[in-house]
């Protein structure tokens, strides 16, 4: 198992695995069933209309969903859904989290809504022909471009508001809540909800993060419901407008209610059976209860204790608690993961009692990381499979990401198990004379043949015909229980020749594109005029192997996402085996490591074969029944996902160049790459590659920067001469482009972003820029382009509002805090305070309220390999903590990538001159700290 990640390897559908890059935020932070990771509010995920809920994600080439088949226990691929793509701009978390499903126009099957670059989109799948179709929503009901913040998006949600069977869209905008109804002429608005607005302080996570909806009356309609600063509001849709149903418990500021260890807790779930959803939540020692009666909330028995001293107030534990039907009785059960499993109870008879504890997600392996404890959901699924694949009641199952697949484990009062259907017992006699008849050596069986494809070519021969053969004289027995058994092994064996097949596809792809020398770092060494002998370079097995399944995920064919899950999850498995960090050495060792890592990565794919199919390899293998299923009847079914139709050709092409990326990543630094800035590019216009640069536009125009100049980064090297000289256009164009028939073939150029090359983006190093010079640039501020800072939030604080005796005026409890619109502009030079990993922190003030600044902490990962589970700890300006918390959850910076998050500071002195921000981050792998100086504010 590969370092930091999770699971013990069980092979399951589908195969998210990190290999795919599923460990990113803007991927498995869109895994969900009916329950979505920003918000508690339980929504319809059936797509297809057969009373189960799709799993739905979002990869880099858009949605992909999945169905749970009864039978054979896995998730089976539905054709690919919207076009949701990084490429398209999905990738940003404004519009990727609000991604969810839910029965919109009321006609039985869940629509994909979303709300992203060209606004919002519904979506309906159709099961009878496997598409998709765009539904008309009308006029836009998000237009007014104030959906890009978290304090607006992460609230939109969907909830059947009138009880009509259709759900309603409602989120908190700017100026309050706001709902519309889907319509055949598209969303029509409501009557505005209660005046949740910014101006009454509801931007703060603290009271935005809880907006959600539950029937807590038990009517068949949702409630609104949100806590304030002193309790929870409820709110109720009626043909007359809103109104206010009695107030919740008190959950109070000054009661430590704004901590996210509590207010993230809030939920609602029907733990009684009774129809009507009960409030529950996590308070600093145990779960509290409450159900609302005609006299108001009620407390329930105090719930587990889950105290703050055994670390249930760390996000890898309380963000886990969750509810859902595990038993199939009708009323809901309470779960959270420990730091070794899952843990479950159950309200009976005004007692909580203890069940039998889940699958082992502990934290030696690796559950504390965010890309895996926040996939924990449940689905709702049909209880058990008849022979049409159908039951008559439905029961949770509880799914997870590890680092290899989506798992799926189904409750027993005897103990989890795994979903994934065991092997039918057959008739031993019956059996045996199969066996005889295929004139198998003593000794084996059907099988044990599994792998053997001679073997299987003559089984499929012998047993899958019209009529069923006749059985060998020894065979006595029931002529009914023959015919049975060679049918189900006749299935069996057509399943055990397409899964080898498949995966004899898969195994001469890796051949063509990982282990083709041509596309090895000598080749690129070549091309940046490297002495492959000599030149030392950092490689990291890791990254490149997982941005080559990236890569193919990413091509647009149905195929790709079954493919690039074989391959990443055989890469993962093969991983433990590697280095986890970088390695160093001359281009010809690197080499050699990169051909070794490929090909136990190509062994691993063959035992992921072997565990499917079972067989022998040096000793007999059980196979795994319901995935040998449910891929051998996807292959037989023409399932576009699994079908080999030709579509190898582009997903080999797009791992070829996710190669040479990565081969060229690892070679510009010893290739003495550098940027500098160049106004005006005077001193190289007799450089006779000047002319290729203006043709080409190799620059990087950062004009709006403030400064007087006019300001470009371009790349140089140091020649034969030891002059700085332009890199050579020949370089340039085999990276940058443009296209041309004369540059290698298919595979150049690379198509790479030039901004990423100069912003140490998707996995390109930083690189220094050696010629920065105020003297000649007249620039005196100009710093690499890192993206512009958008101003956003409010101060923290304000003193509580006393209650409000009326219902009608209870929207604006929060005080009403004035704002300083004015935003500080200055990009400030970090100090580093010490050189422990390639984590780098920036800052800049955003905004001055009073004696309050918002200061935006921009984290950036400088490194080849991704930093696992970054959470900022401690932050303080000038020796004052940071006001109103820090982020609660930890997250994955990419190799290239960054993170920024928005923190509160009481103003310095003025007195002060610059102020020191220190920073201290922990991640997997140990702590950051820095200082960066801000200048007076």
């Amino acid at each position: 198992m590969a370092l930091g990640s999770a699971g013990s390897g069980l092979l399951a559908l589908p195969m998210l695995s990190d290999g795919m890059n599923f460990d990113w935020p803007q991927y498995y932070e869109t895994i969900q069933t009916a329950s979505r990771l920003t918000c508690h509010t339980v929504q319809s995920a059936d797509l297809d209309g057969d009373g189960q809920d799709e799993l739905i994600c979002r990869g880099p080439a858009g949605i992909n969903a999945y169905s749970y088949d009864p039978v054979t226990g896995q998730w089976i691929s539905l054709p690919p859904g919207p076009a949701w793509s990084d490429a398209a701009g999905w990738a940003a978390e404004c519009y990727y989290a609000t991604i969810q499903a839910a029965d919109l126009n009321g006609d039985g099957r869940a629509e994909l809504f979303g709300h992203g670059p060209n606004g919002t989109e519904v979506w309906s799948y159709d099961p009878t022909t496997g598409v998709w179709s765009e539904v008309p929503c009308g006029s836009d009901p998000l237009a007014d471009g104030s959906w890009d913040g978290a304090e607006t998006y992460t609230t939109l949600q969907c909830a059947d508001l009138d009880g009509d069977g259709s759900a309603e869209l409602l989120a908190r905008g700017t100026t309050g809540i706001v709902a519309w109804k889907l319509t055949a002429t598209g969303f029509v608005a409501l009557p505005d909800g209660p005046g949740w607005s910014d101006a009454a302080s509801w931007n703060l996570p603290q009271y935005y993060a809880t907006i959600q909806c539950a029937d807590v009356d038990g009517d068949g309609s949702a409630e609104l419901v949100g806590r304030d600063n002193q309790q929870l509001q409820v709110w109720k849709l009626t043909a007359s407008g809103w109104q206010g149903l009695p107030f919740g418990p008190s959950m109070a500021d000054a009661d430590g209610w704004n901590q996210p260890q509590y207010y993230t807790t809030i939920q609602f779930a029907d733990l009684d059976g009774d129809g009507a959803a009960e409030l529950l939540a996590r308070n600093n020692t145990q779960i509290e209860a409450w159900k609302l009666t005609d006299d108001g909330w009620a407390g329930l028995p105090p719930g587990p204790l889950m105290p703050d001293v055994d670390a249930w107030n760390l996000p890898q534990y309380y963000t886990t608690i969750q509810c859902a039907d595990l038993d199939g009785d009708g009323a809901d059960e309470l779960f959270a993961r420990n730091n070794t499993q899952i843990a479950v109870w159950k309200l009976v008879d005004q007692a909580w009692q203890q069940l039998t504890y889940g699958p082992m997600f502990s934290d030696a392996d690796g559950w504390n990381l965010p890309q895996y404890y926040s996939t924990i959901r449940t689905a709702s699924v049909l209880a058990g499979a008849t022979t049409s694949g159908r039951a008559s009641s439905t029961v949770a199952v509880l799914i997870a990401r590890s680092a290899y697949s989506m798992l799926t484990y189904r409750y027993a009062t005897s103990g989890w198990v795994a979903t994934t259907a065991p092997w039918p017992n057959l008739n031993d006699d019956a059996y045996q004379a199969v066996a005889e008849l295929l004139g198998l050596s003593a000794g084996l069986q059907v099988r044990n043949i599994y792998n053997d494809s001679s073997a299987l070519t003559h089984a499929a021969s012998t047993l899958i015909t019209k009529p069923i053969p006749a059985p060998p004289p020894s065979y006595t027995g029931s002529p009914t229980v023959w015919n049975e058994t060679v049918t189900q092994l006749a299935a069996e064996v057509g399943w055990a020749i397409a899964v080898n097949g498949w995966y004899g596809n898969v195994s001469g792809l890796t051949t063509a594109t990982y282990l083709d020398q041509n596309m090895g770092l000598s080749t690129v060494c070549g091309t940046l005029q490297l002495d492959q002998d000599s030149t030392s370079a950092e490689l990291s097995l890791l990254s490149i192997a997982f941005n080559i399944a990236w890569a193919v995920l990413g091509v647009a064919a149905p195929l790709a996402s079954a493919v690039a899950g074989v391959l990443a999850t055989a890469c993962t498995a093969a991983a433990g085996s590697w280095s986890s960090g970088p390695l160093q050495g001359d281009v010809v060792q690197l080499q050699a490591e990169l051909t070794n890592a490929f090909t136990s990565a190509q062994q691993l794919q063959q035992g992921q074969q072997l565990a499917i199919t079972g067989g022998y390899s040096t000793a007999p293998v059980v196979g795994d029944y319901g995935m040998l299923a449910a891929i051998g009847g996807q292959l037989q079914s023409g399932s576009p996902a699994w079908n080999w139709d030709g579509g190898e050709g582009a997903m080999e092409l797009a791992a070829v160049q996710s190669y040479a990326v990565s081969c060229w990543q690892a070679l510009v630094l010893p290739a003495q790459w550098r940027w500098s800035v160049n106004p005006t590019a005077i001193t190289w216009q007799n450089d006779p590659s000047y002319a290729d640069y203006v043709t080409n536009e190799w620059f990087w125009d950062l004009s709006g920067t403030g400064e007087v100049c006019a300001t470009y980064f371009t790349s140089h090297y140091d020649g034969p001469m030891r002059a700085p000289s332009m890199v050579l256009p020949a370089t340039m164009q085999l990276l940058f482009g443009p296209d041309s028939a004369d540059i290698g073939g298919p595979v150049y150029p690379l198509l790479v972003s030039l901004g990423d090359v100069l912003t140490a983006q998707n996995g390109w190093p930083q690189l220094t820029g050696d010629w920065t010079s105020p003297d000649d640039s007249n620039c005196e501020h100009v710093q690499p382009p890192y993206g512009p800072e958008v101003a956003a939030g409010s101060p923290p604080g304000g003193a509580p509002m006393p209650p409000h005796a009326n219902v009608a005026d209870r929207g604006n409890r929060l005080a009403i805090v004035p704002v300083d619109t004015s935003v500080r502009g200055e990009v400030y030079e970090p100090v580093p305070a010490d050189d422990l990993n390639d984590l780098q922190v920036r800052a800049r003030v955003l905004r001055v309220a009073g004696d309050q600044v918002l200061v935006r902490v921009t984290v950036s990962n400088h490194g080849l390999v991704a930093a696992e589970a970054v959470q900022i700890v401690e932050a303080s300006l000038a020796g004052r903590s940071a006001l109103g918390g820090l982020p609660s959850r930890p997250t994955h910076i990419g190799a290239g990538r960054r993170v920024s998050r928005q923190l509160w500071f009481g103003a310095p002195s003025k007195t002060e001159g610059t102020s020191d921000l220190r920073v201290r981050l922990v991640l997997r792998d140990g702590e950051h700290v820095e200082m960066v100086a801000l200048s007076q504010p």
